[in-house]
């Protein structure tokens, strides 16, 4: 048979060597969270961003259709009314 049929102590790994393995997978699965965290965390932002922009457009709208109700006369009650 073949070098590669054969059990030898020289492929199995040793002990620290597992160690090492295992904390290379660990922190690979970590690396790949915090990526997952970052992604999120941006999305959320450009979300909120979305969301203020909305709210000042609508505020602007607010202000501009107040701006033609007061030039028009209309935006404020009459005091001699009370």
């Amino acid at each position: 048979m073949g070098p590669f049929n054969e059990q030898d102590e020289n492929n199995q790994l040793s002990f620290s060597e597992r160690i090492g393995l295992l904390g290379a997978v660990l922190v690979a699965i970590g690396d790949a969270l915090a990526l997952a965290s970052v992604a999120a965390a941006i999305d959320e932002d450009r979300q909120s961003n979305q969301e203020q922009t909305q709210q000042i457009e609508n505020l602007q709208k607010q202000i501009d259709e107040l701006k033609n109700e007061i030039s028009k006369g209309q935006g404020l009650p009459d005091a001699e009314t009370k």
